[in-house]
């Protein structure tokens, strides 16, 4: 066809964004991680308790799925009950909303600063943690455990843990039962992570977040929504990896280009929004992009495929709309192509997309629109 794709990408009329982007690339919303796990020590609320120091160690139970702001208030409680070591157990079973290792983790992280605290994982039967505790039988796991002799304190926020203390001989000490000062359940957090997200352990954020990627056509407008986007919903956007590849390229594009080194980076690039995303990131041009630029621009080279991680959870797909620049760069049929052809692959993968058309001035509200219709469908829920 005459063309390159750096003649529609790079080049004085286009900004090629930085990369890598910044290492914070969350926006106003986010904070350190350092800030965080020390306003999770939750110094007022502590003190208000007035609790007294115990010569001997703590102990804390619970399947915490998920890890949540209240466990980090009980776990700061914990901390002021004792002079010793908090020992932190994450009851784990086959079925579980976050698997253990992956709680353990959070938990891990939240509490890196804290040198006198252990969190372990304990596997258990599909019913151990039904219904309220089982006293004795929690206390024949409880005294084969390597720390039974270092602990003398179990804290809680669920009065039914009292019985086992009772059993093993340790004290009890109860931690808002009523969920009164940090009003948030591991319940609530299963039903909907999302309504529930700043209650929610940042470790566990991209566990739950999904990406919106923006696809179509050149000179649909695409970067300038997805930024517009990303500050209306507060979250994080990627740069189009692909203007990157195509803006520094002192020579003529070749397949590898793109189905490798420009696929690579859009990935990584994917990974690092959902990891600083708020609830989801918004991705301009992914991977089904690459796809369907790599077959425009080689028709005669056999497509890459694209594997079942590599996609997004949610499409965007902007309809061709009349070309505004150099008349030289004008395809108004390969655009039509391309819309035609990431519609056919996005109903062949059975991938959930809205389609957006009309004036670019009113496609920035489409979107809006699109987003805040998928988002109710509770997306965090599925894989």
């Amino acid at each position: 066809m005459g063309l390159e794709l750096f003649d529609w990408y790079g080049g004085p009329s286009y900004d090629t964004p930085a990369w890598p982007p910044s290492p914070d690339v969350r926006g106003a919303w986010a904070e350190s991680t350092q800030v965080w796990t020390d306003r999770m020590q939750f110094p007022e609320l502590i003190k208000a308790l007035k609790l007294t120091r115990r010569k001997s160690g703590a102990l804390v139970l619970g399947r915490f799925d998920p890890p949540h702001v209240g466990h980090a208030y009980l776990l700061a409680a914990a901390r002021a009950a004792t002079e010793k070591r908090v020992t932190v157990c994450v009851f784990s079973r086959k079925g579980d909303f976050v698997p253990g290792a992956s709680r353990v983790n959070a938990l891990r992280e939240l509490l890196h600063s804290q040198k006198a605290m252990t969190v372990n994982e304990v596997p258990v039967d599909e019913d151990f943690m039904t219904g309220a505790p089982e006293p004795k039988r929690w206390a024949q796991w409880f005294r084969s455990t390597s720390f039974q002799n270092d602990v003398g304190v179990l804290v809680s926020s669920d009065p039914n843990a009292e019985p086992f203390a009772i059993e093993v001989g340790l004290e009890f000490l109860l931690i808002d039962p009523m969920r009164q000062v940090v009003p948030i359940s591991s319940t609530a957090i299963r039903a909907d992570p999302w309504a529930s997200w700043s209650a929610l352990l940042p470790p566990l954020h991209a566990r739950f977040a999904r990406l919106v990627a923006l696809i179509g056509p050149e000179g649909g407008g695409k970067s300038t929504v997805a930024t517009a986007l990303a500050k209306h919903f507060t979250t994080s956007v990627s740069g189009e990896y692909l203007a990157l590849i195509a803006g520094g390229l002192d020579r003529p594009m070749t397949p590898t280009d793109l189905s490798q080194d420009a696929l690579r980076g859009q990935l990584e690039a994917n990974g690092q929004v959902r990891f600083n995303a708020r609830r989801f990131g918004i991705i301009d041009s992914d991977v089904v992009n690459l796809k369907l630029w790599f077959e425009r621009l080689f028709p005669q080279q056999p497509p890459f495929t694209l594997r079942p991680t590599d996609w997004c959870h949610h499409y965007l797909l902007f309809d061709d709309h009349p070309w505004t620049g150099d008349k030289a760069k004008d395809e108004p049929e390969q655009r039509k192509r391309m819309v035609h052809d990431a519609v056919k692959l996005l109903e062949e993968n059975g991938r959930s997309f809205a389609f957006i058309d009309g004036p670019r001035e009113g496609r920035l509200q489409k979107c809006i629109d699109a987003i805040e219709a998928w988002v109710k469908t509770k997306p965090s829920l599925r894989p």
